[in-house]
């Protein structure tokens, strides 16, 4: 059958088509021959009136049987690949009307392989985000790599191709006929491949802002989280470094109620002095001065010479490329992760910060998974909420990670 070209197979299904359709109405005719004949003997010809009945109830009856007719006749001419012919039919019929979205790929392919007698056929769809994406029949994961492939078109525009496996009779061409076949189920299918796209494509919009959605939801809880801790430190903080100092100020105060001595009010000023320090102490710790005065990297050095954090600075002494509001994200991102990773013992802390070409911090550890996972959002979600973006590379027992910020940014600081 591979032999025969396009044009031949044509051919021979009209021939066909036109001898069944003849036999049939020879059939009718010569029925209603012998029933005449029957009834009056057959001794005069048939009336006028009487030919036209018989010929209108004959058209009406090819009329009728116009689809077994041609399905004989593909039987005939294609044998068993008739039912693929008809499965083709059948699809270009429903592909614009009720065909529903999930199955107009699948029985594409199908129609395909049945049409062009192939094991296996394939229909693949280019996405916008070039993402590939197919259907085939029967379904598995496999993609066909020898075999040959129709192109499919809407509104001008290549949607896709439907391809069909080859085989070692062929070597994966196909005959005249069957690439007719192809072409022919390629035509309608542009429009119905058109709305798969789109629905794909929606699908997958959907799914990504599921998962953007889930993401921001948690980052914002961590956020949460971080925030109410760190309010809980910061008056822990306080009330150990300054509120000691105020209470034994208040307790000088009592004891020289009776009357007022010079060493309690000695007492007063020098504990109201200590807590003012210890004071100023703690609000370095929200928003160190230095930050503005002397510099990013200085601040950096200063607050782990504070904390006592081992660890190795790389920065430049001066960053002038940097906006005073990514400098502070910069500094916040930098203290928070290196007191987690210093609470939990992890080693070989390194950061560095740098202004070209893009603000940035880097920072590498050697810490468990799970340290290293949480520093790595702790930094995430702040560089995030800037615009920033941060790449890891985690490993066993070890982690690196860089966020870089926009040059200038309306972010909250």
């Amino acid at each position: 059958m591979r032999a025969v070209t396009g044009r031949a197979v044509t051919l021979r299904l009209s021939v066909t088509r036109a001898v069944c359709r003849l036999v049939v109405a020879g059939l009718l005719y010569g029925a209603a021959a012998l029933v005449y004949e029957a009834a009056t003997g057959g001794a005069d010809p048939p009336p006028f009136a009487g030919v036209v009945g018989v010929t209108v109830v004959v058209a009406l009856a090819l009329w009728l049987l116009k689809d077994p007719v041609d399905r004989l006749a593909a039987r005939a001419v294609l044998g068993a690949r008739a039912d693929g012919y008809e499965v083709m039919r059948e699809l270009t019929a429903q592909l614009a009307a009720t065909l529903p979205v999930d199955e107009v790929a699948p029985r594409l392919a199908e129609a395909a392989s049945r049409t062009t007698g192939r094991p296996r056929a394939e229909v693949r769809l280019w996405l916008t985000d070039g993402d590939p994406w197919a259907r085939s029949w029967p379904p598995t994961e496999a993609t066909i790599l020898n075999g040959t492939a129709v192109e499919v078109r809407h509104s001008g525009a290549a949607l896709g191709e439907i391809a069909v496996e080859g085989d070692d009779l062929t070597q994966g061409a196909l005959s005249s006929w069957d690439r007719r076949m192809l072409d022919t189920l390629a035509r309608p299918a542009g429009a119905a491949l058109s709305t798969v796209r789109l629905t794909v494509e929606l699908r997958q919009r959907k799914s990504d802002l599921e998962r953007l959605t889930v993401a921001l939801t948690a980052s914002r809880e961590r956020l949460l989280t971080a925030r109410a801790r760190e309010q809980q430190r910061m008056r822990a903080e306080v009330e150990a470094r300054v509120g000691t100092h105020l209470s034994a100020a208040l307790a000088a105060l009592d004891g020289g109620a009776t009357g007022v001595r010079e060493a309690s009010l000695s007492t007063v000023a020098s504990e109201a002095g200590l807590a003012l320090d210890e004071l100023r102490i703690v609000a370095r710790g929200i928003y160190p001065p230095t930050l503005t005065e002397v510099g990013l990297a200085a601040s950096l050095q200063s607050w782990l010479a504070r904390a006592q954090v081992d660890a190795t600075l790389d920065a430049p002494a001066e960053l002038p490329g940097i906006d005073p509001s990514v400098a502070a994200c910069l500094y916040f991102c930098a203290v928070t992760s290196l007191a987690h990773l210093a609470r939990h013992q992890a080693s070989g802390i390194r950061v560095g910060v740098a202004d070209r070409p893009a603000p940035s911090l880097r920072i590498e550890a050697h810490a468990d998974d799970r340290v290293a996972r949480d520093t790595i959002e702790v930094v995430t979600d702040r560089i995030e909420a800037f615009g920033g973006s941060v790449d890891s590379d985690r490993g066993e027992h070890r982690f690196g990670l860089v966020a870089t910020l926009p040059t200038r940014t309306d972010g909250p600081s």
